[in-house]
Formats: structure tokens, sequence, C-alpha cells
């Protein structure tokens, strides 16, 4: 008998055609057979390869197909993958729903004040200055001086570097008294002598209302700056005291105890 050509027809006994299998029939066949042969303790999706990740939970496929957990492959229709999405949804709107939301009472601190700094590299000299006033700033506020509630440091950018601070005290009085007496006094005085490639700003907001600032050599605007009138901080707005009263003339009552580090007149011959 003569071998049989490649795509010759086959024959059923009796003469009849033996239908030849179709490509697609052929790849369900074998899809099928690979299937069960990848039945392992790894999760994989029907329709694709790739395993899953041990860390998740579902995977959405573009054939319809998920894979729900280790061992267990499901062939979803658009019905099963949209009961799928809506449960991972719900999940989510629960645990949103936990989350523990909390508030303060603020009665305790009648004249609470809140003061942010910032003081920011302008040159490469200003790196040693930052460096230099850092460690020394952070050891005054862990003696926790008088009035003082809370230190806490940051960033506000690494290029340039800009160091940041934020403080609550119990008023504005016990902030007063600590910036004008030692060893804040030097530090301040020597800035305003020789700021060493820095700029130095603070934004002062008091919970009776009012606020104050000052920014000094502060090459781009930042805080209040950005929108605020500018004015020279001269006259009635030289001291923290005399620009809060401005804004808020029935806020703060009394003299300071103690002098300003530079008075204008002194502050005006050292710039000259």
């Amino acid at each position: 008998m003569a071998r049989r050509r490649i795509g010759q027809e086959r024959l059923r006994p009796g003469g009849q055609k033996r239908e030849q299998p179709s490509s697609l029939d052929a790849m369900s066949t074998l899809r099928g057979q690979s299937t069960r042969r990848r039945r392992t303790s790894k999760s994989y999706a029907i329709c694709d390869q790739r395993p899953a990740q041990s860390s998740q939970r579902y995977y959405k496929f573009p054939r319809g197909c998920a894979v729900l957990g280790p061992g267990h492959r499901v062939a979803l229709g658009r019905a099963a993958s949209a009961a799928v999405r809506l449960q991972t949804a719900s999940r989510r709107w629960v645990s949103q729903m936990a989350v523990q939301r909390v508030t303060v009472d603020l009665s305790r601190y009648p004249d609470l004040v809140m003061i942010l700094l910032g003081m920011r590299v302008n040159a490469l000299t200003g790196l040693r200055t930052l460096l230099g006033f850092g460690p020394r700033i952070a050891g005054a506020a862990k003696a926790m001086p008088d009035g003082l509630l809370s230190h806490e440091t940051f960033l506000w950018s690494l290029a340039p570097p800009h160091a940041g601070i934020r403080q609550y005290w119990r008023d504005f009085a016990a902030l007063e008294a600590w910036a004008r007496s030692t060893p804040h006094r030097e530090w301040w005085k020597q800035f305003l002598r020789a700021p060493g490639g820095t700029g130095f700003w603070h934004e002062t907001y008091f919970v009776r209302g009012g606020v104050e600032a000052i920014f000094d050599d502060m090459p781009q605007p930042i805080g209040l700056l950005r929108f605020a009138d500018r004015h020279d901080a001269r006259g009635t707005m030289f001291s923290a005291r005399q620009r809060a009263r401005a804004g808020n003339p029935l806020g703060l009552t009394g003299t300071p105890e103690l002098p300003p580090a530079l008075t204008e007149d002194e502050l005006d011959q050292t710039g000259a």
C-alpha cells in the first residue's frame, strides 16, 4: 500500500470520510491537557501562563480569568468578574470606614501660639551655618523652656537645603521671653550681623487672632510672602510684638520684660 501523502483525506471503515480536526479544536484540547498538568501548589490563570503572586489575591485578565488563591483556578465570565470586583470594592470601603478620627480640646490653652520657622541655604557657606545652628537649637528645645509645649523639626526642601521648625507655646509672652534671653538672643544677634549664606523666616499664629511674620534674606517668596503685600520691617513693623499688634490690637497687651537682641538703630549701624 502506498503511503498516504500529507494532507490526504482519512477514510473511516466503509469508505466514509473522517473529519479533519480543526485548529480551534486542537488548541482547546491542548489547552485542557496543559491546564490539567498545571495543577500545582502555585496559582495560575487558565488563560494566562503567568504564575500569580502569592501576596496578591485577585487578578483580572483580558479573557475574564481570575485567580482567587493558591491552588484555586476559576474561569470567570463577566458576571463572576463583576462580583469579585464588587467584593473587593466593599472590602476597601469597610477598611476606609474603619479609620479612627480624633480631635483636640484646646480649652486649657486659651492663648496658644504656633510658630513656623525656616532657615534656607543661599550659598555654600550656608551649609556650615545651618549645621552649626541646628544642634544648638535642638539642645535648647530639649531643655523645654517655660511655656514651650511642642518642638518639631522637618525639611521644607532638600535642594536647596531648607530646614524647618514648628513650635507650640502656651502664650506669646513665654515665646517672647525665650527669644529675648540667652542663648537665643545671642544666636539672633549673630545672624542679623552676619547671615553666613543663609536666609531665615518665621510666621507666628495666635489662637486669639492675628498673625505676624518676618523674612530675612529670602531669595524666593515663601508662606505669606507669596501673596501678601510687602512692607519694610521698620518702625511699627520692626519687632514681633509690634507686628502682632498691627494685625490684632486687642490680642496682645503689656510690654516685654527684656529688650530685643538688636534695636532698629543698632541694626542700621550693622548694615552700614
